[in-house]
């Protein structure tokens, strides 16, 4: 993930100070934990390309390699589906 871009995201600008990721990830936390963590439409609407370790260019070329059919999350695994969960836990670690 790259964190200094999600952070940039948070804050509206890039983080500059311990403060700053401080704020960031607190609001990233908020964001999370602000969502059901069995609810697949965060992660399809909210959280677009996070799942690459590359620049813009690296996203763009692989995400124009991939199968669009397996981009698409269209169920939630079995093993998730029926409980509630709470982001909580993770986030407190």
């Amino acid at each position: 993930m790259d964190t200094a871009a999600l952070h940039a995201q948070m804050l509206s600008r890039p983080a500059e100070t311990d403060a700053d990721w401080q704020v960031a990830a607190a609001r990233y936390a908020e964001l999370v934990s602000a969502v059901r963590a069995d609810d697949a439409s965060f992660w399809t609407c909210t959280e677009r390309g996070q799942v690459f370790m590359g620049d813009g260019d690296f996203v763009a070329r692989t995400l124009s390699q991939a199968d669009r059919a397996r981009l698409v999350m269209t169920a939630i695994p079995k093993a998730q589906r029926g409980t509630v969960r709470s982001w909580s836990p993770h986030l407190a670690a």
